[in-house]
């Protein structure tokens, strides 16, 4: 596949609408981070929301030129919505909406959020396997069934989808949908018991709707932010750098889904990221308690604890500078 080079963007603002976490006595706000639930001047404090769900808004800063996007939408219909209100943000810009994988914790509040922008249409890009039918997961003698999500839900409520399994430039060329993320790494395997329908067979759920998007900081490498990364964050981040052919990693942010890993399983993937040499490492939403304790241990100096309502802002740099 040909290389898609992204606009260098002079900034990146990420804000945490929805994560499996909040506690707001956290204050190292510095350069990077903005912890939310604090009035800018004061007052009471708001106390946010938090769930088993995961949501962005990202902005892209180019020059004069601001883009504005929302990445996965959490669980509840109101989650993320909510914390946008008490966080004070303004979702009128957003240009578009990319969803990471059709699992409820991330496409529920869709809705919400695209109501808060206050269009009546707005583009959704999408892998087509988000939409595979009884999906479900075994855990010894019970059965869980994944709430349904289907295109006709989604045009209902507004989003004009985009599916795609091959990689798509969005906001004008600043941020690239990476599609189908090849499975390369067999540490990285996918042993889930998950399953779906299809065509009255029950076939193994392989995820192959899961996907990510990357953007360019100039002067610094790429940001790439995953869901829930079922592809594996490996793959996921080769992919990146073999679409955009840049090899610098700037920062790793998202769901690693390492929850029910042991320690050794995922040692040789924190291997694999020591090698790539992050500024920042953000695990969200699906990492799991314990395997972002041993991050933390593993990249102390690259770790960034986030949380419902934290901001990070990333700054580029001319190349001489980086």
């Amino acid at each position: 596949m040909p290389i898609m080079p992204l606009h260098p963007l002079d900034k990146i603002e990420i804000f945490t609408l929805l994560d499996n976490y909040t506690d707001l006595t956290v204050m190292d706000n510095n350069d990077v981070i903005t912890r939310g639930g604090y009035p800018q001047y004061g007052g009471l404090k708001q106390p946010l929301r938090a769930e088993h769900g995961f949501s962005l808004l990202i902005h892209s800063c180019r020059g004069s030129e601001v883009g504005s996007m929302v990445f996965d939408g959490g669980f509840s219909p109101a989650g993320a919505v909510e914390n946008v209100n008490k966080l004070g943000l303004n979702l009128k810009d957003v240009e578009s909406f990319v969803l990471s994988h059709g699992h409820a914790d991330h496409w529920g509040g869709l809705k919400g959020l695209l109501k808060a922008t206050g269009q009546n249409r707005m583009p959704l890009v999408v892998h087509p396997d988000a939409f595979r039918r009884f999906r479900h997961s075994l855990n010894k003698t019970l059965v869980y069934h994944m709430p349904p999500l289907t295109r006709r839900r989604l045009a209902n409520a507004g989003f004009d989808l985009q599916e795609t399994r091959v990689p798509s430039l969005i906001l004008r060329g600043n941020v690239l949908f990476l599609g189908e993320v090849p499975r390369i790494h067999d540490f990285e395997k996918n042993e889930s018991d998950s399953y779906y329908r299809e065509n009255g067979l029950t076939k193994r759920d392989d995820f192959l709707d899961d996907s990510a998007v990357t953007m360019l900081l100039k002067g610094k490498g790429l940001i790439i932010i995953t869901g829930c990364a079922h592809a594996g964050i490996i793959n996921t981040i080769e992919q990146a750098i073999r679409l955009t052919g840049e090899k610098r990693i700037f920062a790793i942010m998202g769901g690693f889904h390492f929850t029910g890993k042991t320690k050794a399983q995922i040692l040789p993937i924190l291997d694999a990221l020591h090698q790539f040499h992050p500024c920042y490492i953000v695990p969200c939403h699906c990492t799991g308690r314990e395997a972002t304790r041993w991050i933390e241990e593993a990249m102390p100096e690259a770790f960034l604890l986030n949380m419902s309502g934290t901001k990070f802002t990333f700054h580029g740099c001319d190349d001489r500078e980086g």
